[in-house]
């Protein structure tokens, strides 16, 4: 958290009682939505903004890490994030994807998209 703006701080956390920790405020949980899901399996959902896959692949064979990316690729908006841990080793498998940092990824945005923006 020391990290985090402290706008962002007031706005969408709160500290926990114990003061060790930061929660979720009721902004952010209005926004967010947690479910479990087998990633071997493909989700059938809205397109995300962001998908966290923050020290999960470390326990994948490349073949399992392979097709959970391609059920995930599917699932990210474009110009949407992936985050992954630095040493999940999938850098290969996001090949179309930009890379941000060793650890997050964005997906591309089709050109012709960038000009109906415009």
């Amino acid at each position: 958290m020391r990290l985090v703006p402290e706008e962002y701080r007031r706005r969408f956390f709160v500290k926990a009682k114990d003061a060790a920790i930061w929660q979720a405020g009721s902004v952010l949980k209005q926004m967010v939505s947690f479910r479990q899901h087998n990633l071997l399996e493909p989700l059938r959902v809205a397109p995300f903004d962001l998908v966290f896959l923050k020290n999960v692949l470390i326990y994948f064979d490349p073949a399992s890490k392979r097709r959970v990316l391609e059920n995930v690729r599917a699932l990210i908006k474009p110009g949407g994030m992936l985050i992954t841990g630095a040493a999940e080793g999938v850098a290969e498998f996001l090949r179309d994807f930009e890379r941000l940092n060793p650890w997050l990824y964005r997906r591309p945005v089709p050109a012709r998209a960038m000009e109906v923006r415009r």
